[in-house]
């Protein structure tokens, strides 16, 4: 509060100082605002990268979906199997973050090997480890996994050893 009291010469230092408060108080006020622009911003990008992520989601479903009838029909799956087959690889993908279509590409392929929907599941598993740990393609991964056992005429109880083996010689091919 500016107290209008006094003479004209009193007067301008007074309403100096109130226009240097008032200018405090705007730089205050824009400072505050650019914050929560900065923070509208902040915002605003976390959802446009959020959208996308949805987005790559929803089109990696949509794959798996158009993948499903797919393999029905190229390995004679009962509904009651592609059912079973599907909750497992929906589980495999959600503690993995391993994508679906590579994981039911992958499951086609080992089952097409003459692999049960169960031995070709668990078979998967160590197709899907070894490729999150490398950095492969599941479904390529899970190929060579499926070829080595059917040609070797190995059990599925034995992919953790196959896929040993498989490690052990990259690894020994390396040492050169």
């Amino acid at each position: 509060m500016v107290n209008l009291r006094g003479n004209a010469a009193s007067l301008t230092p007074m309403l100096a100082q109130a226009k240097g408060g008032l200018n405090d108080v705007e730089g205050a006020a824009n400072k505050g605002m650019g914050a929560v622009k900065g923070m509208g911003l902040a915002l605003g990008a976390m959802g446009v990268i959020a959208a996308g992520a949805i987005g790559k989601s929803v089109e990696m479903a949509q794959q798996y979906q158009t993948i499903l009838p797919h393999i029905q029909s190229n390995t004679g799956m009962t509904n009651q199997e592609i059912a079973g087959m599907s909750s497992g690889i929906q589980q495999m993908a959600q503690s993995s973050g391993a994508p679906l279509s590579q994981l039911a590409q992958g499951f086609m392929t080992i089952h097409n090997y003459g692999f049960s929907s169960a031995e070709s599941m668990t078979i998967l598993k160590y197709a899907m480890q070894s490729a999150l740990s490398t950095g492969d393609d599941v479904s390529h991964v899970a190929n060579v996994m499926g070829v080595a056992m059917h040609e070797f005429n190995l059990k599925a109880s034995q992919a953790g050893d196959a896929m040993n083996v498989f490690h052990l010689a990259a690894q020994m091919s390396n040492a050169t």
